[in-house]
């Protein structure tokens, strides 16, 4: 009679171990290689889905740059509408004047825009051209791109917050806003790339107060310096997720 109940338990033991596992809730009872395949395939999903959201997003965005690229190369009023200060700063960089006058005549060195923008469009001026309609195509979909590929920390820093079901209305959300098209597809400015650069910060700073390699911190601190390069006011924006990254690592070490 012993043996009996001890095999009894032991079966349901077994049953309920393999329901549970069946089911989402735990992976209490699964072999190794089955919790790797549904690791595997919930990444394979979330990058599917970011990859969707992200190839809708620039086709909505050169769309419109096809329609929009003919009004940033306008010559009128010294070419004010291919990024004004942004673009004459690149002009004197391309030009070999170096990071100098976003105004017209020259004006001299200046630290009224940040680099970063001002140096990468040099570089679409120096292959395409100056002000020229080639350059117009290249900076727009550059920046579309940029935009598009938002929808990534985006999708995933929401994901972890608000679970998926929000993840994916706050990434198609951003894949046809009508300003974040707009913005990126038919306007020469840091737009796109300050938000790209601030989603991806804000995403890295989320997870940081979860790790422990210092060189997670370091790589942490380097792309928001480098992301300070686009905007200073990303740093502006996020001085409180960094401040809650070091409360919640102080936290863990004292445990």
């Amino acid at each position: 009679g012993t043996a009996v109940h001890v095999i009894t338990d032991e079966i349901v033991n077994l049953t309920s171990r393999s329901s549970l596992a069946a089911s989402d809730v735990s992976f209490v009872g699964v072999p190794e290689s089955a919790q790797e395949q549904r690791t595997s395939w919930r990444w394979s999903t979330v990058w599917g889905t970011s990859a969707s959201m992200v190839l809708g997003a620039l086709a909505l965005r050169l769309i419109v740059v096809c329609l929009s690229f003919h009004a940033a190369a306008d010559p009128a009023r010294d070419h004010e509408q291919f990024g004004a200060e942004m673009a004459w700063t690149a002009r004197s960089i391309a030009l070999g004047h170096g990071f100098s006058s976003p105004f017209m005549p020259a004006t001299g060195p200046t630290a009224l825009v940040p680099p970063l923008f001002p140096y990468l469009l040099a570089g679409v001026f120096k292959l395409f051209g100056l002000y020229s309609k080639p350059s117009a195509i290249a900076i727009l979909a550059l920046d579309s791109l940029f935009s598009a590929l938002t929808c990534i920390p985006l999708y995933l820093s929401v994901r972890k917050s608000l679970g998926p079901r929000a993840a994916r209305w706050a990434g198609w959300g951003w894949a046809v806003h009508p300003f974040a098209i707009y913005y990126c597809a038919a306007i020469v400015w840091d737009y796109a790339l300050s938000s790209l650069l601030f989603a991806t910060c804000f995403l890295a700073l989320q997870h940081l107060g979860e790790s422990k390699p210092m060189w997670k911190w370091v790589g942490c601190g380097l792309l928001c310096g480098f992301s300070v390069l686009s905007n200073p006011a990303i740093l502006i924006l996020l001085r409180r997720r960094c401040v809650r990254a070091s409360w919640l690592a102080a936290r863990r070490n004292e445990a």
